[in-house]
């Protein structure tokens, strides 16, 4: 009796493609049957507006303010609004929409039996937070495909033999910072998992302790003694002259950045003093 090659337990899905296919058009005919745009997505849509046509990241133009808490969703959304600007409020809903199918389809399509698929439908479908906030125009449906793509990768680390470690922890902490783009209250969700695969690939030897950092300037001064090597390791001399020649760049620029705060403030005192 052959035993199964490590890795490749679950080749074939508990599902078939066809089920999987119909469950999703109904998921999506619920969604659309059931969408809206919030009011904190109309925020993030005007500050796609303003950086769409050429007045920075923020709501008001006159005031340099972040007012959108999602820097990758705002970066999507961004991205499709630079095709046509016109369809603004369609862009958000169409990425929304298109986003929550692809985390449906996964958590269906990723089931172990065919009992894990029922269960994931039956929640998924009756969840009035999933549904109602697939299109809300925020990112909650971008977070969903984030935490589906990191819980599959993790699962990746429980077998004997995984498979290029080095590249799933590399990815594992890439999700991990994507998903803090997205939404930063997803790291308490990600948080103990990421350790518990980091802890585990460490010990299998993949991960590397961090050298002693009390090594590196004896290393430098030891290297730059050489003709060789000096090129590779500036000395304190090399440092310090280039510190001169980038310290007054770096302090004009704070000067002007303290100044122009300082005119935008008492114009501000100003027009609060003017009687309307």
């Amino acid at each position: 009796m052959s035993t199964p090659t490590p890795g490749r337990a679950f080749t074939r899905a508990a599902v078939p493609e066809a089920l999987v296919s119909l469950l999703t058009l109904t998921f999506l005919a619920v969604v659309i049957r059931t969408a809206w745009l919030s009011d904190d997505s109309l925020i993030t849509l005007r500050t796609v507006l303003n950086v769409t046509h050429g007045f920075g990241l923020r709501f008001n133009i006159d005031e340099r303010v972040q007012t959108f808490t999602h820097p990758l969703w705002l970066a999507v959304v961004t991205a499709r609004m630079l095709r046509d600007v016109r369809t603004s409020s369609f862009a958000a809903f169409l990425s929304s929409v298109l986003l929550a199918v692809i985390a449906f389809w996964t958590a269906v399509n990723r089931a172990a039996t065919a009992w894990q698929a029922a269960a994931v439908v039956v929640v998924l479908l009756f969840s009035r937070a999933f549904v109602d906030f697939s299109t809300s125009g925020l990112e909650n449906p971008l977070s969903c495909v984030l935490l589906a793509w990191f819980v599959v990768n993790f699962l990746r680390t429980h077998e004997p033999e995984p498979q290029r470690p080095r590249r799933l922890i590399t990815r594992l902490w890439l999700i991990t910072s994507l998903l803090y783009l997205t939404r930063p209250d997803d790291i308490v969700l990600v948080a103990p998992m990421l350790a518990v695969a980091t802890w585990r690939l460490r010990r299998s030897g993949v991960i590397r302790a961090p050298r002693s950092p009390a090594r590196f300037p004896l290393r430098c001064g030891r290297s730059s003694r050489s003709s060789t090597t000096a090129s590779r390791f500036p000395t304190r001399r090399m440092r310090s002259s280039r510190w001169a020649s980038t310290a007054p760049s770096c302090t004009c620029r704070v000067c002007f950045y303290l100044i122009d705060s300082a005119r935008s403030r008492s114009a501000d005192v100003d027009d609060d003093r003017v009687p309307r």
